[in-house]
This record gives C-alpha cells, structure tokens and sequence, in this order.
C-alpha cells in the first residue's frame, strides 16, 4: 500500500475544502450573530480551520511524493476512503468550535452526515443556528454530491494520470464509467461543468419563485446533491409555496441521476442516455414509489391534505 500516495492526494483535498471556506467564512462576516458563552463566533471558527486545513493539506501534499502514476485499485479505494474521513473531520471543526454542536462527535455526525449526503441531523432548533454555519452544512452537501475527487482530477490535471483508480473508486456507473477512461480529466470537468449548470439554473428558478439569495442557495445545494439539508426547521414547507416545492421536485429528479448519464446527455448521446438500464430502472421505481406514497397518504389524509 502506498501509504505516501494517499496522504498526498489527501493534502490536495484539504487544501480544495480549505478554500472553499472562504464562502461560508463571508457569509458569517455578512450575517450578525451572538455568539455562545465559552464558545468563538463562527468567523473565527471558520478562519482557523481555513488556516488550519491549509497547513496541514500544504505540509502533505509539500512533505509525501504522489506517486500517483502508479495507484492500483486497491489504494484508489483507500485513498477515496480516506478523503472522506478527512473530509468529515475537517469539516465537523467549524460546528464543534462554535458550539453549536456541544461536542465533536456530534459534529463529526453531522458534517459525516453533509459530505455523504445522508441527511440526517442532529440539530434541534435549526432556525436558531448562524447562517454562515448553515451555508457550511448545505455546502457539505453539494460537495459531498458530486464528489471532492472528482473536484480535484478536474482542477488539478497532475492528478489525471494514472488516476482511473481514483475516478472509478469515487462514483458509480458500470460500464458507463469505463467509457471515460481515455479523458479522465476532460470528463471530470464536463461532469462539475453539468452539476454547476443544474446549480446555478435552480437557484435562478428559486429567486424568481420568490426564495431570498441565501435561501435559494442552500436550498440548491441539498437539492441537486440528493442530500435534504435545510436551514429551516420546517425544511421546504415553511414557504407553503407550490412554485418552489414543484422546482425542488423537478432538480431532485435530476440530481438523483447517475451523473456519468448527465455526462452522455451533455454529449449529445440522448438515445444511449434514455436506453441506459440504470436510468430506466430508476424512473420506474421513482414513479412506482410516488404512486405507492400517495396511495399510503391518501388513506391517511382521506380530506386531501396528502
């Protein structure tokens, strides 16, 4: 096992997490929060885990050679692995050092919970929480949607050689994913470039359904990513807005696509996309599932409330 391998790749990450703080920590700074007695506000707390994520991911990625040209399937896998262990103790930092978890294996649950795309929370008065805290949780989850992985074969082209290992380790796809092999960093740019769009066009659609900037955002960010955060306590129906409830519905469809088919489809490859087993078997169970969840809330709610 090349342990050296993986503590490398594992420092580019911590590097990328690193910078991508520096939007909940603008948030925070924009926002006007309390802070909790014996605890630091959240700009502080989000600009020393930036600080320190970024020494410890320079000090790996500086200190151990990648050689990442030689990866075999089995450190692909133990490299994917330990990303998201990294991932989630690096991100359960901001939650731990504010308070707002009171203690760190509460944070870790949730950050865990973010980058997976689990959804579950341990969180109670939602409501209650910083924004820049609740941009960070919904952040998580967009990232953790796609897959930092890939983020970094599309950023860094260093990575791209001889690191199908790591690609074919971080997503799902078959044979569908095989197919890509011969453009590895070209596919992992086409495949953030397609989950930016469906990003950027849900937002859009929010703001115009009557959501704010921020609520548009984080609503976004678990929608697309499959994840089901939200920075409200009664989640999407506090808005009791069917616009809103309809555009979410529409972009969870699409985000619970393989997005090695948004790939083909982004390609032109319409007919292979609608053939693809995955994705047939997918709508079916969707529509079956929608159809038996119905019939279970109408025998519930006889009065049409379902």
């Amino acid at each position: 096992m090349n342990i050296q391998a993986i503590l490398n790749v594992v420092g580019v990450l911590l590097i990328l997490l690193s910078g991508l703080l520096l939007a909940p920590l603008g948030v925070s700074m924009y926002y006007d929060h309390s802070v909790l007695e014996g605890y630091i506000s959240e700009t502080t707390a989000f600009s020393l885990t930036l600080i320190g994520g970024l020494t410890t991911g320079l000090v790996f990625w500086k200190l151990f050679p990648s050689g990442i040209e030689k990866l075999r399937d089995r450190e692909g896998f133990a490299i994917v692995a330990s990303s998201w262990i990294a991932m989630s103790a690096f991100g359960a930092l901001p939650l731990y050092l504010t308070g707002i978890c009171p203690n760190y294996i509460d944070a870790l649950f949730e950050s865990a919970s973010g980058f997976t795309t689990t959804g579950a929370s341990i969180l109670v008065d939602i409501d209650a929480v910083p924004h820049g805290i609740l941009f960070w949780r919904n952040l998580m989850q967009w990232v953790g949607g796609m897959g930092i992985i890939l983020l970094s074969l599309a950023i860094f082209p260093m990575l791209g050689i001889g690191s199908f290992h790591l690609f074919k380790a971080e997503i799902p796809g078959g044979s569908t994913v095989e197919q890509m092999q011969p453009r590895l960093a070209e596919t992992a740019k086409i495949l953030w470039k397609t989950y930016l769009a469906l990003t950027i066009i849900e937002i859009i659609a929010l703001l115009f359904a009557g959501l704010d900037l921020f609520d548009a955002v984080c609503h976004t960010f678990s929608t697309v990513a499959t994840g089901g955060f939200s920075p409200h306590n009664g989640s999407v129906g506090v808005f009791d807005n069917i616009y809103i409830e309809a555009i979410i519905i529409l972009f969870m469809f699409f985000g619970g696509i393989n997005f090695a088919l948004h790939s083909q489809i982004v390609r032109g490859n319409f007919a292979g996309a609608l053939k693809n087993p995955e994705f047939r078997s997918y709508c079916s169970m969707l529509i079956i599932g929608i159809l038996l969840v119905t019939w279970g809330l109408t025998r519930v709610s006889p009065d049409g409330d379902a």
